[in-house]
């Protein structure tokens, strides 16, 4: 079904107040904050549950009309932790992600309503429009975007054939997403409320291995801004982002992925958050201030989208 609906889903300011609370006992707690939800998701301590000695927890704040506010404290007590490791995944969850599900998790609007086929979205020009703010962290972390692109529109797992597409807005010196750089690119943005461009390094990891036992197996693919983003506005055109990973994978993995193949995949899941690395403390503090997206026609010009994005007034909210 192709996207007819046009306008600007709010999901940051929250349009419900909320707090979730994680800790090594609790990995996962889902708050629904209107049309989206948060998660403080500190799924990379799950393999040490039951060892003695963490303390600590992850807090997402949601106020109304305000914003979102991640605070994490954790004391690993002497655990030999691996610092390339993620230990968390502070984010707001905008669809339905293959990992997991859970109640009270708001259904996508018409306006932009996942499930969808990546095809679907040549059909409109999709801007993400962030406003952010890295406070403090004394490990390791990103600030990005994790879109899962899926075979199937309801499995619950991603391996072979399926795709992870990452945006990362900020990273700490010296961090870099897997895989190796196979193109460095200028991409159209909103920087500070200013259309300007950006250089971007293409990540591709053709097969992602995790440990013996876990699940792995997809594509990974990252677009990392060289010059990261501690603080301000960013705005994306995603259907633009798309179509470079589109080609990307055509031209570098042609004997996994061809264009009708790629679009034949289901966009599952727009995330937004902080992968945390592990230390043998972790504390990190950030705001999620604003984080919308509009759905304009195919029709429509970039650079006109992104003023109407700068003057949202004209757009109607969902």
């Amino acid at each position: 079904m192709s996207l007819k609906h046009f306008g600007l889903i709010q999901l940051v300011p929250p349009l419900l107040d909320g707090v979730a609370e994680t800790d090594i006992n609790n990995i996962n707690l889902w708050i629904n904050i209107g049309l989206a939800s948060v998660d403080p998701n500190l799924w990379g301590l799950r393999r040490y549950k039951g060892v003695g000695g963490i303390v600590g927890k992850a807090i997402a704040r949601a106020v109304k009309g305000k914003g979102v506010l991640f605070h994490t404290e954790i004391d690993m007590g002497g655990i030999p932790v691996e610092p390339y490791n993620v230990a968390a995944y502070h984010e707001v969850i905008y669809g339905y992600k293959p990992w997991e599900y859970f109640e009270g998790h708001p259904h996508t609007p018409k306006i932009l309503e996942l499930p969808m086929k990546v095809r679907n979205i040549y059909d409109s020009v999709i801007i993400s429009y962030t406003n952010h703010d890295i406070k403090r962290h004394n490990t390791w972390i990103n600030l990005a975007y994790d879109i899962w692109l899926t075979r199937d529109a309801k499995d619950m797992t991603c391996s072979k054939g399926d795709v992870e597409l990452m945006i990362w807005l900020y990273r700490s010196q010296d961090l870099n997403p897997a895989g190796e750089v196979v193109e460095t690119i200028d991409m159209p943005i909103i920087l500070d409320n200013k259309i300007t461009t950006t250089s971007v390094d293409i990540y591709l990891q053709p097969t992602m291995l995790l440990p013996p036992g876990t699940v792995g197996g997809w594509t990974y693919i990252a677009l990392k801004f060289v010059r990261p983003v501690t603080k301000g506005v960013v705005a994306l055109n995603l259907t633009e982002i798309m179509q470079i990973v589109r080609e990307v994978l055509a031209k570098h993995t042609p004997d996994m992925w061809s264009r009708e193949k790629f679009d034949e995949l289901y966009i599952r899941s727009i995330e937004l958050g902080t992968e945390v690395f592990f230390g043998s403390t972790i504390n990190v503090e950030w705001d999620l201030n604003e984080f919308y997206l509009a759905v304009f026609p195919v029709k429509m010009d970039i650079e006109k989208a992104f003023k109407i994005i700068l003057d949202p007034v004209q757009i109607f909210k969902v």
